[in-house]
């Protein structure tokens, strides 16, 4: 059958129709229009999908059919190419795919406590000094604007997991890399014009964002790419030593390694990169709203205080593995500051890789797919009073345990074949943060005079993070 369409511009399509809060926008059409509708962006027809059980059956039960990426201009910057997140579906990617989950996998939850262990430890250190700086950085109002701290202790994190190395706040190449990231979103959003219309990246002035954002992805590569060939000059693999190292050492297996010794090292790099890329992007914007969400809801805060003090003394280390099952609380926290914000709340766009059928609409191969993840997290008939901020959404009714079904409900890491292959690892990091954060310190609504001066409005790229904002931070007793 076919799908009605909210009316648009020749040429252009609906463009300029979802030009801020894009999900927002979809959502209204879809009351309007059904669950499935097309859309025109530039020279592409556009099928979105909306409510969670089409996401669902489209990503999990028809999980080879949505597992394209469309043929974007600016999926080619990503990794020199071979992105994982923004490379199309292939036996390569499929393989290089296998090859990244068993390597997170391997660190993550392998045989190996020592290499547990050390992922652990960092995040802990990275979470104590998180604290430190944002303690020191307060005025004489124990007031701060905790961005900038956020952005190096998440590079520092990823960092020292993905190839074992720090930078201390002042280093340059740690300064570079942070300004940068900075400029991606900006850079992300705006350049989308070319993935509309691909001419338009060779036009003076038009095509300036698409060369901005490739200016931006070369310097993050030439940061990414020297410390993983640094790195490997002293592989041992016998001791494996951080995630760059599980790489390297899952690709040289005999059923991984069937190209030739250079193409193998940039596929094992682009894993690298995406992995980096997308780890520092999900710490720093969920530590960000973490810290959000604190100060402007301090009883929640205060629950997750208390029941990490029932858990572990005040100087003993918490980590998901040793402590999850005893802290539901914070995990439903966590899970509900990722629901509510929708972190991604447009999934990365798919493209169907053969005919498919969903909800009754035959759906031809190469078609761009838009998931609407911001509408299934706000959807009344699934949460009840979705708008609201309240962790009880993923906790059983006397609080005891997480509900399952909520968790499932979940899309913040996607689903199926595209679902992130660092879900997991990302769980392990804004665990330890929210739990050093609470145990260490109070976070409070900076005031000026008598209103709280605090933004509800985001800001958005790939992912989306608060508009910037400050936080009244004081120690709390050891």
């Amino acid at each position: 059958r076919d799908l009605p369409s909210p009316r648009g511009l020749p040429i252009i399509g609906n463009v300029h129709q979802l030009t801020t809060s894009p999900h927002v926008k979809l959502s209204e059409w879809a009351k309007e229009f059904g669950d499935l509708f097309r859309i025109k962006m530039g020279c592409f027809d556009t099928l979105v999908v909306t409510g969670y059980d089409n996401i669902r059956t489209a990503l999990v039960k028809h999980s080879v059919a949505f597992a394209g990426r469309p043929p974007y201009e600016t999926s080619k910057l990503f990794s020199n190419g071979l992105s994982l997140a923004f490379n199309n579906y292939s036996p390569a990617w499929e393989k290089q795919k296998r090859c990244t989950v068993k390597a997170l996998k391997l660190y993550t939850a392998g045989p190996d406590l020592q290499k547990r262990n050390a992922m652990e430890d960092t995040a802990s250190y990275q979470a104590n000094l998180l604290v430190d700086q944002l303690l020191a950085s307060v005025n004489k109002d124990a007031i701060t604007n905790p961005d900038e701290i956020v952005h190096h202790s998440a590079t520092n994190v990823i960092s020292n997991i993905c190839f074992g190395r720090s930078f201390s706040k002042n280093d340059p190449e740690l300064q570079k890399f942070v300004s940068i990231n900075r400029a991606f979103d900006r850079a992300m959003g705006s350049a989308q014009i070319v993935n509309f219309w691909p001419f338009l990246k060779s036009v003076p002035v038009l095509g300036r964002s698409y060369q901005n954002l490739k200016a931006h992805m070369d310097v993050f590569w030439d940061f990414v790419f020297p410390n993983l060939k640094e790195h490997w000059k002293t592989y041992n693999p016998s001791n494996i030593r951080d995630i760059a190292d599980c790489l390297w050492y899952q690709s040289h297996l005999p059923d991984n390694n069937d190209c030739d010794a250079i193409d193998l090292q940039r596929r094992i790099a682009s894993a690298a990169s995406d992995i980096f890329g997308a780890g520092y992007d999900t710490t720093h914007k969920v530590v960000l709203w973490s810290l959000f969400y604190m100060a402007a809801f301090p009883q929640y805060q205060q629950k997750i205080r208390d029941e990490v003090s029932r858990v572990v003394a005040p100087k003993g280390q918490i980590t998901l593995r040793h402590h999850g099952d005893e802290c539901p609380y914070v995990q439903a926290w966590i899970y509900e500051v990722l629901r509510h914000t929708s972190l991604a709340p447009i999934l990365l766009p798919h493209y169907t890789t053969k005919e498919v059928t969903l909800n009754g609409v035959r759906i031809p191969a190469g078609v761009v797919v838009i998931f609407n993840a911001g509408q299934a997290h706000k959807d009344p008939k699934i949460w009840k009073n979705p708008d609201e901020f309240d962790p009880g959404h993923f906790l059983e009714e006397d609080g005891s345990k997480l509900r399952s079904e909520a968790v499932h409900k979940l899309l913040s890491w996607g689903a199926g074949k595209r679902r992130c292959p660092g879900a997991e690892l990302s769980r392990h990091e804004i665990f330890v943060f929210v739990t050093t954060l609470v145990r260490r310190a109070y976070i409070g609504q900076a005031v000026d005079g008598v209103e709280p001066a605090f933004p509800w409005n985001t800001t958005g790229g790939i992912s989306i993070s608060p508009d910037p904002f400050r936080v009244k931070i004081t120690e709390r007793p050891s």
